[in-house]
């Protein structure tokens, strides 16, 4: 069976002895879930999200789960200054973006969160020879104008031109992001591509028609997944080339 996010699996666990959802890295994993990732974001919105947050990690501390590299990187005290020091609605927002795309989005993030009582920001350094990457900026953007949390640049030893450089680089990425899309005519070239699950997406299309919002989220997942399926469909080809024998399980799984 197919996992889902908790309360109904979780994340640290899922079928097969996998110590992840198989589709946790493509565009697959929001596009099946996005009803009850809604229902559990709409939960935490009134929710204790420390308390939960403690107590998930005490509970699987050092279980299994390949995004969690190492977890004796951060002390729990660490870990829980994010969701104390932000609102709820500004914490969720952030974290909403990742489950949304967690391959697309677990770059870019700033390096340092600043705070004190009356105050909080986030901060990214950059050295002299450092400039901030698309992701970055797509990120500091994010959190400025829909977290609602400031973003401070800070750059050691660069120069005027070199700030200006980036000044100009962060308008010509924001103004290219920024550009809208027609929803109909990128769902029209979806469901004409030779897209292999094309079926399944007219359902899901269909089935998010009157929340222009998450159309348009799950329009650019769908987008996401066309380019991912013939990167795994070369990814056969390799295999195709190497093992002549495995011909038939080849176009099986084309």
């Amino acid at each position: 069976p197919r996992s889902t996010l908790f309360p109904y699996t979780t994340l640290f666990r899922s079928s097969g002895g996998y110590d992840m959802p198989h589709d946790f890295f493509s565009p697959s994993f929001y596009i099946y879930r996005n009803t009850e990732i809604k229902e559990w974001m709409n939960f935490l919105k009134t929710a204790d999200i420390p308390r939960i947050l403690k107590n998930r990690y005490e509970k699987h501390y050092l279980e299994r789960c390949r995004p969690i590299e190492d977890w004796n990187k951060y002390s729990l005290d660490e870990l829980l200054i994010a969701p104390r020091v932000l609102s709820n609605e500004q914490f969720l927002k952030i974290m909403e973006r990742l489950v949304f795309s967690f391959s697309d989005y677990r770059r870019g993030f700033p390096d340092l969160i600043v705070y004190n009582d009356e105050e909080l920001f986030f901060s990214e350094v950059k050295s002299k020879k450092d400039n901030p990457s698309e992701e970055q900026i797509i990120w500091h953007d994010y959190l400025l104008k829909e977290v609602d949390v400031p973003v401070d640049l800070f750059c050691v030893n660069k120069t005027d031109r070199q700030i200006k450089n980036i000044k100009n680089k962060y308008e010509k990425v924001l103004n290219t992001t920024d550009e809208t899309i027609d929803l109909d005519k990128e769902i029209d070239n979806i469901l004409k591509s030779k897209y292999i699950y094309r079926k399944e997406a007219q359902k899901i299309i269909d089935k998010n028609r009157e929340d222009k919002e998450e159309l348009e989220k799950i329009v650019k997942l769908l987008n996401m997944g066309i380019s991912d399926t013939k990167r795994i469909i070369k990814f056969f080809a390799i295999f195709l080339f190497m093992d002549v024998n495995r011909f038939i399980f080849i176009n099986v799984c084309l």
